[in-house]
Parts: C-alpha cells; structure tokens; sequence
C-alpha cells in the first residue's frame, strides 16, 4: 500500500506556467538576446531542472547556462512566482488525502525557499509533512537525489515500497524508479499523456478527482483487507493514547501509534480528555520533520495566527511563529493601533536624524583636534560639508537597504500579495524616456515654486554656496549618486511603502512627499522637493522597483547641478522656450511611461 505521497509542484500542484516561461524569456532575451515570442515554445522549462534545459534549448555552455539562472530568478522572485494558480481540485484533494492518513511532501527540482513560498501563497502548506527542492547552489537539482533526501526526513528509505510519486513529467517518473518508489503520472500537467506512456509510471490519471480514486481507493481497500477496526481502542491502537476518544474511533495509523503518526480527521477525539474546538492537540512527541516541535502543553488552534481569535483564558498556550499549524491558515493582519502605524511609518526618520547626529558630532571632534580650536575646526568643517554629507549618506544607504529588505521579506512572509509591489516590464526604451521626462517635468515644479509668494532664505543660499564652491568631482558623488540613492531608499522605500502598507498608493505618495519637503528645511526648498516627492513615489510605483525611482532623482540632481547653471545664462526668451520644451516633452514621454496597457501597479 502507498502509504506517503510525494507530489511535484509545477504541473502537478500548481499551473505555474506562465511564470516559468516569462521568467525564461526574459533571461534569454537580458543576457544573450535570443528572442522567444511564443510562450509555448518554452513550456519544456516547466518541470525539468533549470540548468539543463538551458544548456539544451538554447545551446548554452555550463557558465552560462548559470547567467542564465540568475537573470531568470530576478524576475522570478518579484513577479514570476505570483504568475501562478493551483489546480482546481487540488485542495480538496489534499484534505481528503491528509483525512484518509497518507503522509504528504512536496518534491520538486525548484527550489525550496520558492516551492515554500507558493504553497503559503495558496494556502496549502500545512498539508505537507515536509518540503524538499532544489538548493539555490545548484545543488540536488536532479529529480532523484530530490526524492532520496524527502526520503531521508520521512524515515521512510527502508520502506520504499510504501512512497509514491506524483508527476507530471517523465523526469518525475524516470526519478521514482531510480530510488525504487512507485509512480503516478497526471496528464492534465506539461507533460502529455503519449510522454508518460513512454516512461512506464504505474499508472496515469487525467484529472485530480481520478489521481484521489487512485490513492484512497488503494488504501482503504488494503486497511479494509488487513485490519478492520474492531471498535476497540486498546486492541486497534496499541501505544495510543486511551482517553478522550468519544465515540468517534480513528483507524490504525493514527494518533500515537508507533508506526505512522497521522493528524486525525476533524470530529475524533483528543487524547486525555482534552477536548479543544477546531484543533488538535500535539504532544512534544509528535514526528514533524522539518518543522519545529511546540512543546508539551501547547495547543495549536485552526488559525494560530489569528493572534486576535485566541481566548487568553485558555489553560493551552499559544505557540511562538513559526510552529507548524495543521489546518490552513489566513494572512497575518496584525491588528495594529493608530500609534503603532504612525511609529513605524516615521521612525526610519529617527535613524536618519541619528545618524547625521552622530557623524556630524564626530567630525567635528575630529576637525576641532587637528585644529587645535574650536574656531578653526568650525571652519574646517564648514568648508568639508559636503564630505560629511557624502558619507552621512553612505552609512545611510547600508542602513536603510537592511531595513528596505527587511520589509519586503516580511511582507512576503506575511501573506499578503496586495501589499506587493509587482515589477513590471522595463524595455530599453522606458530608461531614456524617464531620463527626459524627470528633468522636463522638475523644471515646470522649479517655474511653479518661483511664481509663489516664497523666497530662498538665508539657509538655503548659504548650502547652496556651500555646495557650489566644492569641487566638481565631489558635487558628482554626493549630490548626484549618494545623495539620491540615500533619499529615495529612505522616503520611497522605507516611508512610502510602509504608508502605502496602510493607505493605498495615493495618500502615501502625498504623506511621503510632504515628509520629504519638511525634511529639507525651509519653505523654498521644501514645496519643490514635496512635489517632486510625490513624482518619485509614481514613478516606484508603476515600475515596481525602487531603482528606476533612483535613475530619476540622480538625473535630476545632474541637470539641475550641472545644467541649470547654463540655462540661467540663456536670458529671458531662452528659458521660457525651454521651459515650453520641457513641458511638451514631460506631456510626451509622460503618456509612453504611464499608459495604461503598461500599468503593472496602482500607477
């Protein structure tokens, strides 16, 4: 009797076709410019291991067959994963299997970090027992040394006849009988009926409803021949715990019993008389490869995660994130108070202040010693500004991208897709046609801040002198490079979306921009820089990556350092046909960036 299943993800689980091959054409196209216009002339990419079919369909070398790899999984992990649905059927297929007592994992060449990922994603994790795939090395990518380490977690490598394998191509079917388990194919994946004939699996199903005929039908017809449940707990379940059953008796295999630990189906009873709603209680014993154990005691409810649902009267505790659940689980909504919100959307301010605090103390202590006094070290470090600036900005952008990261991947953990921005498809031509468009569009904000009523104060002119009587190669790094990285990473990546978290694109772009203004000191300066803000913020939205926000704020920053200059000369008819120019061109390139058919986020 097949007693474990192991299933394949891609084509078996989930129709993740889309994705794979997307994300292929893109890496083609990137590193070696082959272009593949039909989709399904790479549907071969779905299942086997990535390398291979590389070196194969495109007559790659080893090296670059890795380059290929890697451009494929900058798409993949951002948007291709999510291009991605499970097959109807499939989860009600796996209830009833878990239901029946079959141990279930997942095996597959992908990786195991994205396999993870899909099944939180749909929410059919917790059906597995264990989740093996490929690592992000290159190592155990062939299907058989796959399955002999799922093998391996399971305990079940001296019990091969009792594992099956479900696939649907014939790499799955070739690797089950080379570690000596069964097979199944399922021809409703990539892999048609007439290659699955060829590779001799045991059997072949064409739907999900016919692949569960198969599997339950097997193994109730061998616990019908080998051991009918007499009613008698002491006799069916030796070792089994023996309170609590009520009058609901599970079969052999279940709970306790040495030789195969299963969840119990819904409406049998708890072990010592525990009597838990919508919930199973583990003791510390229970055999969850994989996973880590809550200890006796604890009691994991239907959502443990649903920290809110939870009555803090129970006499079970709640076990800490990360235990393993055994019925489906929503998305982590942490019921945050206004407070919190507004903490977490504003401290990365706090640290941006810290740390100009800090560096900006710190050299001046410096600039005071090798002075010798406290005046000249003041006009050292007034005639250093833009230095300390630059590397104010630097120790910003290692903090910051820690802290950006850090977001996404809890985000990602999470479960919450709408709160994903999704990348979107950049062509060459969009690169050119933000560098005009930025520029074009700065220069109506600037023409529009010096018709309002407000005026450069005497802090504004004294940085801007400061800055213009620096060198021109320091100009570049830090007003041009650091600078923009540093802002855009803090008010974009960190603000912004941690705003948009809340409130959606357009109340985050306006909240941010507005931060971003008062942050710069003084009213001149800061409506301009409100407003371009808020222009940045679309612009990392409707591309999905925080790098095209970056291009623009360093584009800008370079005309306006060292362009604007030359443009201030061209008197009065030569500015307003520039500024009529620019108005044209950011109507332009403002329709080709934003049209709707490229929309990919709210932008």
């Amino acid at each position: 009797m097949w007693n474990t299943v192991l299933f394949d993800l891609d084509g078996t689980l989930t129709d993740s076709g889309e994705g794979i091959t997307r994300c292929v054409q893109y890496a083609l196209r990137k590193e070696f410019g082959i272009k593949v216009e039909n989709l399904h002339d790479l549907d071969c990419f779905v299942g086997p291991p990535l390398k291979e079919q590389f070196m194969e369909f495109a007559s790659l070398s080893e090296e670059e067959a890795e380059r290929a790899i890697m451009a494929y999984r900058e798409r993949y992990r951002t948007r291709g994963i999510y291009e991605n649905r499970v097959y109807d059927g499939i989860p009600e297929l796996l209830s009833q299997l878990v239901r029946e007592g079959l141990t279930l994992a997942v095996t597959s060449s992908k990786p195991t970090e994205f396999c993870r990922e899909i099944l939180r994603y749909f929410g059919i994790e917790q059906y597995f027992r264990t989740v093996v795939g490929s690592e992000l090395s290159g190592e155990r990518s062939k299907k058989a040394e796959v399955i002999e380490e799922t093998l391996r977690i399971l305990g079940m490598t001296g019990r091969r006849g009792e594992v099956v394998l479900v696939g649907d191509r014939r790499f799955d079917v070739e690797g089950a009988r080379k570690t000596g388990i069964g097979s199944i194919g399922v021809s409703y994946g990539y892999g048609s009926r007439k290659e699955l004939e060829t590779a001799w699996p045991d059997c072949i199903t064409d739907t999900p409803e016919e692949l569960r005929n198969v599997l339950i039908g097997q193994a109730r017809e061998e616990k019908t021949e080998s051991s009918p449940v007499s009613g008698n707990i002491q006799t069916d379940l030796p070792g089994a715990y023996q309170a609590g059953w009520g009058s609901s008796y599970p079969w052999q295999g279940y709970y306790g019993y040495p030789e195969g630990y299963y969840f119990p189906p819904q409406g049998y009873g708890v072990p010592q008389g525990i009597n838990p709603p919508q919930g199973y209680y583990v003791p510390q014993s229970y055999p969850l490869p994989g996973y880590n154990y809550p200890p006796q005691g604890y009691y994991l409810p239907q959502d443990y995660r649903q920290v809110r649902n939870f009555d803090p009267q129970s006499p079970y505790k709640m076990p800490p994130y990360g235990y393993l659940a055994e019925t489906p689980r929503t998305p982590c909504r942490k019921q945050e108070s206004l407070i919190y919100k507004i903490w977490r959307c504003l401290n990365p301010l706090l640290i941006d202040l810290a740390v100009a605090f800090v560096v900006t103390n710190f050299s001046l202590f410096l600039f005071m010693m090798f002075a010798g006094n406290p005046a000249g070290g003041n006009r050292l470090y007034e005639g250093n500004s833009l230095l300390i600036l630059g590397l104010t900005d630097l120790i910003g952008i290692v903090i910051y991208s820690l802290l950006f990261r850090a977001d996404e991947r809890g985000r990602i953990m999470d479960g919450l897709p709408e709160r994903m921005l999704r990348f979107g498809h950049i062509s060459f031509l969009y690169i050119p046609a933000l560098i005009l468009f930025v520029p074009a569009v700065s220069a109506l904000i600037s023409s529009l801040v010096s018709t309002l009523p407000i005026f450069p104060n005497d802090i504004y002119s004294a940085l801007e002198d400061s800055i213009m009587s620096s060198g021109w190669l320091l100009q570049l790094i830090v007003v041009c490079v650091t600078g923009p990285i540093a802002e855009e990473l803090l008010y974009r990546g960190l603000i912004y979306r941690r705003v948009r978290d809340y409130t959606g694109c357009a109340w985050a772009a306006v909240i941010s921009g507005v931060i971003f203004g008062i942050a710069h000191g003084n009213l001149y300066q800061g409506v301009y820089a409100a407003i371009f803000g808020i222009l940045m913020a679309l612009i990392y939205e409707h591309f999905g990556t925080i790098w095209m926000a970056i291009l623009g704020h360093v584009v800008n920053n370079l005309v306006a350092t060292f362009l604007d200059p030359l443009i201030s000369g061209m008197g009065a008819m030569g500015q307003t046909v520039y500024l009529a120019s620019s108005a044209v061109a950011a109507i332009l390139l403002g329709i080709v960036i934003f049209s709707k058919k490229n929309r990919i986020n709210a932008v």
